[in-house]
């Protein structure tokens, strides 16, 4: 009601820093709280303010998440055992793009688009990175296996933008028989438009 937009800030980062804390009392891992902070503010209807707020800050956080899987990484595990490395991250980007083309299928997309999002979210996700910290972290897995599964995971996402770039550009192109949907004619072009905004409240 006060219109305070740093208010919005200050409740969001109470809860964050409130589950977080219950979390860790509870015994249970603060990365499994804030991600659960994260879902619980996403479905408030301040999520669009909350978002604006902490949008200075993507970027860094985004930058220092992607600097410390980077610094995980184990590249030589290319060179040691690059059948077991190029062969999980070829199966995982195949399973995901055959999984997510047919659900795409089934909610009736076309077979262009049903396999352009297949390929686009075949990679791994990056929530495998908080996963596979909290497995470490648990001692659940050894460190024998969460290498390799990290470079798994770090070379799909490096290898999607490339898959979705053919398929867009070289593969659809040979079988697409859809006529591209033609623009509409505006009649009167010459009068004046006014544009009131942009994005998500324009």
């Amino acid at each position: 009601k006060s219109g305070a937009t740093e208010l919005i800030t200050a409740v969001g980062l109470f809860i964050i820093l409130a589950v977080v804390l219950l979390m860790d009392t509870l015994g249970i891992s603060t990365t499994l709280g804030a991600f659960l902070t994260g879902v619980l503010l996403a479905d408030s209807e301040f999520r669009h303010e909350v978002e604006a707020s902490i949008a200075p800050f993507k970027g860094l956080l985004l930058g220092l998440f992607f600097m410390t899987v980077g610094m995980t990484t184990q590249l030589s595990l290319l060179i040691e055992m690059p059948l077991l490395i190029i062969g999980g991250a070829v199966s995982l980007l195949l399973i995901k793009t055959l999984i997510l083309t047919a659900i795409a299928r089934y909610k009736k997309y076309s077979w262009n688009n049903s396999l352009l999002l297949g390929t686009c979210l075949a990679q791994g996700g990056e929530f495998a990175f908080v996963i596979l910290s909290l497995a470490k972290s648990e001692k659940v897995l050894t460190q024998a296996i969460l290498e390799p599964v990290t470079l798994i995971v770090t070379l799909s996402m490096v290898l999607t933008p490339v898959i979705y770039w053919i398929m867009a550009t070289q593969i659809i192109p040979l079988f697409n028989k859809e006529r591209p949907p033609e623009y509409d004619e505006i009649p009167q072009q010459d009068n004046p438009i006014i544009i009131a905004g942009f994005g998500r409240f324009g």
